[in-house]
Parts: structure tokens; C-alpha cells; sequence
């Protein structure tokens, strides 16, 4: 229905702007540490996740506040941070085109770790 449909649109997109983001991250690599790149990155999500929260009226703060959502929330800001920071870092050493040509890899991650972490057979729907 029109959920999935801009549920595609909205991966689409993401993935143009994720692309886009890698070539530049490529093109100021010898300007900017990996660090300092991944700063600003930070700095603009921390705003835009602010101000949507504040345009949806959804609170920041996750749902149940137990330590389990928490611990997943950490988690989730962990992987990112260092998966941001490495493709940063790669991104000084090789061309753009290897590391999304490598990056291409996180979906079969994503259904290994699906497997593992919620104990369900992977599907191309889930």
C-alpha cells in the first residue's frame, strides 16, 4: 500500500544522500581529520533530531525508560559513531566508489545479525 511505498521512496532517498555524503567526505578528506568530520556530523544530527522531535512532538527520551532501552539506545549511538568514524577513516585511504562498493555488505550483516539478535529467519521483508 502506500505505507511500503513511501517506505521505498524514503530508502531511496536516504540512500542518494548517503552516497552524496560519502563523496564528499572522499573530496575534504585531506582537510579534515575523520574526528572533526564526524563532529559536525554529529552537531547537525543532534539539531535535526531536535528540531523534529519538537515539529512531531516526540520526546527524545525512549519509551519504557527501562535499562534494557537504554542499553539498546547506547548501543545503537555506539555502532553508529564507529561505523561513521571508519568509513571516515577509509574514505582518506581508498576511493569513494570501494568503500560503497564494501558498504554494500551491510545488508547481508543485516540479516546475520537479524538471525542472531532476534531469533527469527531473515526474509527480504523484514
Amino acid at each position: 500500500g502506500m505505507t511500503a511505498l513511501m517506505g521505498i521512496c524514503a530508502a531511496l532517498v536516504a540512500a542518494g544522500l548517503l552516497s552524496m555524503a560519502t563523496v564528499i567526505t572522499r573530496k575534504i578528506r585531506r582537510q579534515q581529520p575523520p574526528i572533526v568530520l564526524l563532529g559536525g556530523y554529529g552537531v547537525t544530527l543532534g539539531v535535526g533530531c531536535a528540531v523534529s522531535a519538537a515539529v512531531s512532538s516526540t520526546d527524545l527520551i525512549p519509551v519504557s525508560k527501562g535499562p534494557v532501552d537504554w542499553l539498546v539506545v547506547g548501543l545503537t549511538g555506539l555502532t553508529g559513531f564507529s561505523a561513521n568514524l571508519l568509513v571516515a577513516e577509509s574514505l582518506r585511504r581508498v576511493d569513494a566508489s570501494v568503500v560503497n562498493v564494501i558498504a554494500t555488505l551491510e545488508v547481508a550483516f543485516s540479516f546475520v545479525w537479524q538471525i542472531c539478535t532476534l531469533a527469527r529467519p531473515a526474509s527480504l521483508t523484514a
